[in-house]
């Protein structure tokens, strides 16, 4: 049920139709935590793109905590090898340098 509003949060940010993104990708967060649980990986793909807005508007100290999060998600989940978790490790360390 969260993926759908996932998947469209994206398709917005890609748009840059950042308040509507946010919009869907908020209410998927909510859902995934409720229905799968913190290690749940649509989560860390929501919270990935929540951090990226986050971000670029600002808001460091919100996209720092998020891509924490999920780091710690995807190092769970698929391995600290796998590629989901370097990028995310690398998008960690981008948005620590700023």
């Amino acid at each position: 049920m969260a993926e759908p509003y996932t998947l469209l949060g994206q398709i917005l940010l890609q748009e840059d139709r950042r308040p509507e993104a946010e919009t869907y990708l908020q209410q998927s967060l909510q859902i995934a935590r409720r229905c799968f649980g913190p290690h749940y990986p649509l989560l860390a793909t929501t919270l990935e793109a929540l951090a990226h807005l986050a971000h670029v508007g600002g808001r460091n100290d919100t996209a720092l905590t998020m891509m924490r999060e999920v780091v710690t998600i995807r190092d769970k989940v698929s391995g600290s090898n796998n590629p989901s978790t370097i990028r995310a490790r690398e998008a960690l360390a981008e948005y620590s340098t700023r």
